[in-house]
């Protein structure tokens, strides 16, 4: 037995004699102590017998905890080393290097069981799993015993009073942050959901506001699993073709790419290490490219609703904006509702929803934005792609409280109820030409 070891113990005989001195001290600790906490089985055992005798109004002192405990379980000699160890003189700084020296026993017997498989296991992604395995217990140590305890209402609000507020990412793009729309952007924690037929510029709209947050400075993520990275790069360059572009340099410098994932076990990782790293935002395209191999035999729906709930945790847990492409069914994109495909219980995860649906004879998109998921409060509007501010433009809003077309609003800016078409400024054209193109979004994205 090392010194640490005793250090140990002489520490949970202190914890143990003061409870037995005056048991209210367990209110002090704010339940952060459980007995599977202690090194010592005797002394596990010893506490729960307290935390027993507590519960019947019983008085937790020598000769009823003998009760509760056998001779072979607990014997007089732990017992006397008990009740003749010095009382706490400081609960927290106890109580604290306790948990410390739980929560480190707890770490090595987690790494040397992954040893221990990884030295057994055969296969190829038996690593992955091994992984996967040592972050989620990480992850229950960090939440389970020893971690916040329950709180009222006041005690909370004490809490969060000492925190800044949730960060609003302001997007860039007018549609968005509209007083109308979000209000100034897209507040941090949120799960976003972004829908709609192929080639209606839904990853580019995501892929925009990605980088008009990483060009303000802010940490972004990308999993670029649809078109991988290499695709994502040369179109990275083709928006700003100089080498010296600022937005540019501040992107390439701000935004982590990853495309070699295809199980939300790896998105999890991976979206912990660019956390890690400082990312705040993080945009995932798209839901088909994410599998669910840990429910192999569970029908498509449950996967999705697993899939979901765990990213909707993570944006929770970790306070980050997580935006994603997802798949919606035929129906909805001949009607107002949106719901996800093969999941209708999937809506509730998500805390904004941005649906696009294109009219092919004008080239227009309409952005039907759903927030608040406990209403669904909606907006929407008919946009127009702006190759040069890489924006869209509003040309006209829907009354959907009212059950009719808005005509002007001057928060939004004058619109007509016809979508018009709009001619740009080709941006690749050398600077000073009269050359104008009607631009699209490009297909790709």
């Amino acid at each position: 037995m090392n010194d640490q070891s005793v250090y140990t113990l002489n520490i949970e005989r202190s914890i143990l004699s003061s409870v037995l001195f005056d048991y209210t001290i367990l209110d002090d600790m704010e339940s952060t102590i459980t007995p599977e906490m202690f090194y010592l089985p005797a002394h596990a055992l010893v506490f729960q017998a307290i935390l027993d005798l507590i519960k019947e109004d019983v008085p937790p002192d020598e000769d009823f905890i003998r009760k509760k405990v056998s001779q072979k379980e607990v014997s007089d000699s732990v017992l006397v080393e008990i009740l003749s160890a010095t009382p706490m003189s400081s609960t927290k700084a106890y109580v604290d290097s306790f948990i410390e020296s739980y929560k480190k026993r707890t770490l090595l017997a987690i790494l040397n069981n992954a040893k221990t498989k990884m030295l057994e296991a055969d296969g190829e992604f038996f690593a992955n799993d091994i992984i996967d395995g040592v972050a989620k217990s990480i992850d229950e140590l960090e939440t389970g015993a020893g971690a916040e305890s329950i709180k009222t209402v006041e005690e909370w609000a004490e809490y969060y009073e000492g925190l800044p507020p949730l960060k609003l990412y302001k997007t860039g793009l007018m549609v968005v942050d509209a007083k109308t729309s979000l209000d100034g952007g897209i507040q941090a924690g949120q799960f976003v959901f972004v829908s709609g037929k192929k080639e209606t510029g839904k990853t580019y709209f995501a892929t925009t506001i990605m980088e008009n947050i990483a060009a303000e400075g802010t940490k972004c993520g990308f999993f670029s699993m649809e078109f991988g990275t290499r695709a994502y790069i040369q179109k990275l360059h083709e928006k700003y073709p100089h080498i010296d572009n600022k937005r540019r340099v501040a992107i390439s410098q701000n935004v982590y790419v990853e495309h070699r994932v295809n199980d939300i076990a790896e998105v999890e990782r991976k979206v912990r290490k660019m956390i890690k790293k400082g990312v705040e935002f993080i945009f995932i395209d798209s839901q088909l490219r994410v599998g669910n191999a840990s429910m192999s035999s569970a029908t498509k729906a449950e996967k999705l609703a697993d899939t979901f709930s765990r990213i909707g945790l993570m944006c929770q847990r970790h306070e980050v904006v997580i935006m994603m492409v997802v798949q919606t069914s035929k129906a909805d994109h001949d009607s107002e509702e949106i719901s996800v495909k093969g999941c209708i219980d999937a809506d509730h995860e998500a805390g904004v929803w941005f649906h696009f649906t294109k009219d092919k004879a004008s080239e227009t998109r309409t952005i039907l934005i759903a927030k608040n998921k406990q209403n669904f409060k909606r907006r929407k509007v008919d946009v127009r792609f702006d190759p040069v501010k890489h924006d869209f433009k509003i040309i006209h809003e829907h009354d959907l409280d009212k059950g009719h077309d808005d005509g002007d609003d001057e928060q939004i800016g004058s619109r007509s109820k016809e979508p018009e078409v709009t001619q740009y400024n080709d941006w690749n054209s050398p600077q000073g030409t009269d050359d104008v193109v009607d631009v699209d979004i490009p297909d790709i994205l």
